[in-house]
């Protein structure tokens, strides 16, 4: 009985830590967009299809962080 309730409280707190650390995952992620942005607008070196294939995995990964 204490293991079980000493588990449920316990968890509310580890799911909070996994949510932080997906939160600190992504943020570079975002910010790495804005920069791949800002090379496809300003250089001719940057492809599109590669911003967009990253745009897409970015997603991806936002979204299973919603579902966790």
């Amino acid at each position: 009985m204490i293991t079980s309730l000493k588990s449920n409280l316990c968890f509310p707190i580890k799911k909070q830590k996994k949510k932080e650390k997906r939160t600190h995952q992504i943020n570079p992620l975002e910010k790495l967009e804005e920069f791949l942005e800002a090379l496809l607008e300003y250089t001719s070196t940057t492809n599109y299809t590669d911003v967009l294939t990253f745009q897409n995995n970015l997603l991806s990964v936002q979204l299973e962080s919603t579902s966790n």
